[in-house]
């Protein structure tokens, strides 16, 4: 009878922890999996989600739980945790000096949720007040790209739909520092960020330019028009800031203060600390940000929408949308503490005028609602909006930094609701939380940052996109430093990727370098390879999908693909040299270019470059995703595997270490 060992050398790193699996085996079949756990003290399991549902068996030790954003419950030897399918979940060891050790039992719950036709996805544009950093990059842009991608390879329609904020208030303070125009600022910079998210490999569908496109205006002033004539807009005396020296109206960028609700300093309309909106004039002390005089109050003719009487349909849509705890946290202390009115014009010489109401301009979160029905019916083939936002077979995902959650959670499907009682809001929202730079938040203004376009000069697209999946502020702040990326992609991706193809590589030379013919997994082995190929399609099937979207999780098991594949080559290898084993070696070799076939199409949403070269040199063309573990057909000559030199690109990271952060402003 076979007996498992679960000494510490014979564990493996998995989710952040080391596990051995007990389930499935080849010689037996069960309905479920199994897998030994031990938590190191203090340590954590990586926060994750997947489609079956699971329970904890805590076997010895002490630790805090927490399972689909509800708070952390304390777990104890004996006690058994149930976790439904799609449930993000984690488990801490609080213990200085014990392991915590648990067994997970995981089964087929149910079946993932079915793909739609079309899915639209709408990313936060970015503002073009400078050039794009890696913070930018990391959030709501690689994210939406990899969704797309997948969407795309289950054969799915899908668009990806973004632009540029031109009309933000941010756009004419640096039109100041520079000495230019707000329309010559918002030209350059937001070629400069469409270019770079092109130089990432970002596939965007279409990228509007607002400014530039006189439809686009009327569009959102028709938009406008219409919700004040049906009463969803009210305009009233009320407060509003001025500076006496600038003579300017005072808003958004042009104004600082303490929230009201936290105390931090924070700009006018939204706090980065807290993320609860503002009406400008409840900030604490506020300053101009211009020239730091107390700002005086006037009372102002201004239109405000009631975001109050939402609050039903608001909590009926939060209980429908997937999104992460965090976020969900967020969503109901808004609604418990009362949604405020939200100001939606102001007095600016920049920005989309109010129809009737000179000298104003609508907020650019006012805009950006109507925007989403303007971008959809510029994408859509009968150029209708409502083939996006109103047809059953169309769903709507939007991503986004948690710095917006306000407006995408309640301000944003409240405008669109009140536009449009039956639009089809969005089905799930893809966010992510501060990216920081060496533990300080990436800033533009500050010139805290690492400039996209001059990272991707220094090493490839694919490479960066990898690195910034791995390290991605999913559930917490994480800090990009430049030694922890060189670090990460020597050690995974030369020390792991790199070598199993240049293992496989070596192997393949020893047959002539045409695949052999495959045959059906007839051992042990064989078996437990093809299983664990399984679990991995559903395992990154489940990191892409949009309910339990996670680039952490994908990036990491990819890897652990790599490790079965690589660990499956080493452990046949010594087949090779016997002749009667020959026809075991060749097959060895078939099952191993079936992971590398697997592994190619799987890692391409976040690789895309490398995914296709691979592609390429195992003579695929059409990837079917329902046929993924089909064999390479025996004779297929395949190509050199060395494809994408991981090595060279820590040099390109080097060079970069050496270089100082950005000085200049101008950028």
């Amino acid at each position: 009878m076979p007996i498992l060992s679960t000494r510490p050398e014979q564990l493996e790193p998995a989710y952040g922890i080391l596990c051995q699996a007990v389930f499935p085996q080849p010689h037996l079949s069960v309905p479920f999996g199994a897998t030994y756990c031990v938590v190191k003290p203090g340590e954590s399991t990586d926060p994750h989600a997947h489609h079956e549902g699971e329970s904890f068996y805590i076997v010895s030790g002490r630790g805090r739980m927490s399972i689909a954003g509800e708070p952390t419950r304390e777990v104890a030897s004996g006690d058994v945790a149930l976790i439904p399918s799609f449930a993000r979940h984690g488990i801490h060891n609080e213990s200085t000096t014990e392991n915590l050790v648990f067994f997970s039992i995981y089964w087929e719950e149910a079946a993932p949720r079915p793909l739609p036709t079309r899915t639209s996805l709408y990313v936060a544009p970015p503002t073009p007040n400078g050039d794009l950093h890696l913070g930018h990059l990391s959030g709501p842009y690689l994210a939406a790209d990899v969704h797309a991608r997948y969407l795309r390879l289950r054969g799915v329609e899908a668009r990806y739909l973004s632009g540029s904020d031109d009309h933000q208030s941010y756009v004419a303070t640096k039109a100041d520092a520079l000495g230019t125009t707000p329309e010559a600022v918002a030209a350059r910079f937001g070629s400069a960020n469409a270019n770079t998210l092109r130089k990432a490999s970002v596939q965007l569908d279409s990228f509007q330019r607002p400014s530039q496109d006189p439809d686009y205006i009327r569009f959102v002033q028709a938009f406008f028009q219409r919700l004040a004539a049906e009463g969803s807009l009210e305009l009233r005396q009320a407060p509003s800031l001025h500076c006496e020296t600038c003579d300017r109206y005072l808003y958004e960028a042009h104004v600082r203060g303490g929230c009201p609700i936290c105390g931090t300093e924070t700009s006018g309309n939204g706090c980065e600390q807290c993320y609860w909106p503002n009406d400008c004039v409840n900030l604490l002390d506020p300053v101009c940000a211009a020239c730091g005089n107390p700002a005086v109050v006037r009372q102002l003719s201004r239109y405000y929408f009631p975001l109050a009487r939402f609050g039903d349909r608001l909590a009926t849509f939060h209980q429908s949308v997937a999104m992460g705890p965090h976020l969900r946290a967020l969503s109901t202390d808004l609604l418990s503490q009362g949604l405020p009115d939200i100001s939606i014009s102001h007095v600016a010489d920049w920005g989309i005028q109010v129809p009737g109401m000179p000298g104003q301009v609508l907020y650019e979160w006012f805009e950006m609602a109507a925007g989403f029905l303007y971008a959809a019916q510029q994408a859509s083939p009968d150029g209708r909006w409502e083939s996006v936002w109103k047809d059953d077979a169309s769903r709507v995902v939007q991503a986004f930094g948690f710095d917006n959650s306000f407006f995408f959670v309640a301000f944003l499907p409240a405008v669109l609701l009140a536009y449009d009682p039956a639009v089809h809001l969005p089905e799930a929202f893809l966010h992510n939380e501060f990216y920081q730079l060496d533990g300080t938040k990436f800033s533009t203004s500050r010139r805290h940052a690492i400039w996209a376009d001059e990272a991707l000069e220094a090493l490839p697209a694919d490479v960066l996109r990898f690195f910034l999946g791995y390290d991605r502020p999913e559930v917490e702040q994480t800090s990009f430093t430049l030694p922890g990326m060189r670090g990460t992609v020597e050690q995974e991706l030369v020390g792991r990727w790199e070598a199993w193809l240049a293992e496989l590589d070596a192997r393949l030379d020893l047959v002539g370098r045409v695949a052999p013919e495959f045959r059906e997994p007839a051992n042990h082995a064989e078996q437990n390879l093809w299983q664990h190929l399984s679990q991995a399609i559903a395992a990154l099937d489940a990191a892409y999908r949009a309910e339990t979207f996670s680039l952490r999780s994908a990036t990491r098991e990819l890897g652990r693909l790599v490790d079965v594949g690589r660990g499956f080559g080493q452990a046949m290898a010594p087949l090779q040299g016997q002749p009667v084993l020959r026809e075991d070696w060749h097959a060895a070799i078939a099952l191993e270019l079936v992971v590398l076939k697997v592994f190619s199409v799987l890692v391409s949403p976040v690789m895309p470059s490398f995914g296709t070269d691979l592609q390429e040199r195992l003579g695929l063309e059409e990837l079917d995703w329902t046929h993924l573990k089909s064999p390479i057909p025996d004779g297929t000559r395949v190509g050199a595997l060395r494809v994408t030199d991981f090595s060279g690109a820590l040099h390109g990271i080097d060079r970069l270490i050496e270089q100082p952060l950005p000085s200049s402003v101008l950028r």
